[in-house]
């Protein structure tokens, strides 16, 4: 489990993700996920509606917030994304 706690759940629309999390852009745009027009769609509407498996987004969700969060401990901070910020995880 990541040590940072989450506040990004299933049900945050893809533009609040998009918002926070700029880094999340790229992983969105790969799974097909529609940033646009589908923007107002949660994450877990996203997932459905892109035919691909939630858990799979939610972890490459992770992986691009972690990896944006250790870039800004190292001085190379991301627009947008600040220090420490939470990971995605499925809404239980």
């Amino acid at each position: 489990m990541s040590p940072y706690s989450s506040t990004l759940v299933t049900t945050t629309s893809i533009n609040e993700i998009i918002r926070r999390y700029p880094s999340a852009l790229p992983v969105l745009n790969g799974f097909g996920i529609d940033t646009c027009c589908g923007g107002a769609e949660s994450l877990a509407e996203a997932a459905r509606s892109a035919s691909i498996p939630l858990d799979a987004l939610m972890a490459g969700l992770t992986a691009a917030i972690e990896r944006a969060v250790m870039a800004s401990s190292y001085g190379t901070r991301e627009c947008g994304l600040p220090s420490g910020a939470p990971t995605a995880r499925a809404e239980t």
